[in-house]
């Protein structure tokens, strides 16, 4: 039973942390596209 407990928060961890690394990417590339007047965190 331990095993599958770890097992599931590292699936969990996975998960979160390749929807966290997607979320950024893309955000990355849409502020690209942006015009400099409208990249108000620069």
């Amino acid at each position: 039973m331990n095993g599958y407990v770890a097992g599931g928060w590292g699936a969990t961890a996975v998960v979160i942390a390749l929807y966290a690394w997607r979320t950024i990417r893309r955000g990355r590339v849409l502020g690209r596209r942006l015009p400099p007047g409208e990249q108000t965190w620069r």
